[in-house]
């Protein structure tokens, strides 16, 4: 299906832009492009190292246990990749014609903060009634591993935008050896921890890795941009968040019900609507920001 996929896009590609293939290829291209072929082969590398080092440490049923968090705990990519899959080509349109990408790269980064620390709260206050809800009662043990890992997808995905902001720089290289510094330090951590906390010492070396690099993101792109991305509107996210996570416990409490399907979903709405309308009380997001977000989509649709 991916072959016959790629096959229809290049027909479609060259029906549509009447490009030709060239065995000469522009060497600034080239050295642009190896790095990001390196850095999507250590990405996918990077996501089996831990369940490798458990495997070899602790054995198959520990595997499949911590798969089971990891793939849940993968969730909290999915906002971050479709806000930035708005903010990418607008920016780097800006940046090229040499405007101001302060406004768009600040917004995008709130936005895609306060979007996954939503997500990431409710896998977290939940985390419990997820796994046993969707895997069964002989995968609670892969909780306390879930609730790690959600802790560094959140961070490393906040500054996802950071990270495009140095391919925009063209800093691909330096995306790559952050990638594999904090790859070769999950191994040495993970094989620190492994064998004295199995599964959950591999969900802690992988989040310690995550936060690290998504640190570095952070960290360079300032370097570069000089540009303030955290503010006191960030705080008040945390206070939304922290509020509507204590008020959704204390109802859980006071229903005091078995955990179904039902409990979940009951849960996950009252946290969506507290969280929505503490975000909308404490005015984190202003109207410029609101219409820029609208241009964004409207630029894609």
């Amino acid at each position: 299906s991916i072959l016959v996929s790629l096959g229809f896009a290049f027909y479609y590609l060259r029906k549509t832009f009447k490009f030709r293939i060239v065995a000469a290829i522009d060497k600034e291209i080239m050295i642009f492009s190896y790095p990001l072929l390196f850095t999507n082969v250590l990405i996918l590398i990077k996501d089996w190292l831990s369940t490798l080092l458990i495997g070899y440490f602790i054995g198959v049923e520990s595997v499949g246990i911590y798969s089971v968090a990891v793939l849940t705990a993968r969730l909290l990519t999915i906002i971050p990749a479709a806000l930035t899959s708005l903010f990418l080509p607008v920016i780097t349109e800006r940046y090229a014609d040499n405007k101001n990408i302060r406004n768009e790269y600040y917004t995008t980064t709130k936005w895609v903060f306060s979007g996954n620390l939503f997500l990431a709260l409710m896998i977290i206050f939940l985390s419990k009634h997820i796994i046993i809800l969707s895997f069964g009662n002989s995968y609670y043990p892969a909780t306390i591993p879930l609730i790690i890992l959600s802790a560094g997808y959140f961070i490393e995905n906040t500054f996802l935008t950071s990270k495009f902001i140095l391919y925009m720089l063209k800093r691909t290289k330096l995306v790559f050896m952050m990638l594999f510094l904090t790859s070769i330090g999950n191994v040495i951590i993970g094989i620190m921890l492994i064998p004295r906390y199995g599964i959950n010492g591999a969900a802690i070396a992988t989040a310690l890795s995550m936060t690290a690099l998504g640190f570095l993101y952070l960290i360079y792109s300032h370097k570069h941009t000089r540009i303030k991305l955290f503010d006191a509107c960030h705080i008040k996210i945390l206070s939304a968040g922290a509020a509507s996570i204590l008020l959704s416990h204390l109802t859980g409490i006071f229903i005091g019900a078995k955990p179904t399907l039902f409990y979940l979903i009951l849960l996950a709405f009252e946290f969506a609507v507290l969280y929505a309308a503490l975000i909308l009380i404490l005015k984190v997001f202003t109207n410029k920001e609101i219409k820029l977000f609208k241009n964004f989509i409207g630029l894609r649709v």
